[in-house]
């Protein structure tokens, strides 16, 4: 069965983490993909790659994450934002203008 939105490609995986969090503040990783299909409404994020990007975010410094209970009294981690992501966020926001403005002349230029 096909399926009827196109997964997030991973490239641009971290600009939408660093927007959501950004806007909303601390999430658990379904909340994060949640915000993004819903938003985008013509997206799917493919789980296992939210969460390698989640964590090679963490890793680099861009975000935190910390233990946290859920309304149902499960450990989850929620992630958040730091100073450094919040610089790279603006550069990879810069960078993704950019591109996105590069491809579109080459789109439009017969």
């Amino acid at each position: 069965m096909a399926k009827s939105r196109p997964d997030v490609p991973e490239a641009t995986l971290d600009l939408l983490v660093f927007r959501v969090l950004d806007r909303r503040g601390s999430l658990r990783g379904s909340e994060i993909a949640s915000h993004i299909e819903e938003t985008a409404g013509q997206l799917s994020v493919e789980e296992g790659a939210l969460y390698r990007t989640l964590h090679r975010m963490e890793k680099s410094g861009w975000i935190d994450a910390e233990w946290k209970l859920t309304e149902n009294h499960r450990r989850a981690r929620s992630y958040s934002i730091t100073d450094s992501g919040k610089q790279r966020y603006k550069d990879e926001r810069r960078k993704w203008r950019t591109l996105t403005a590069s491809v579109e002349r080459v789109l439009r230029s017969g």
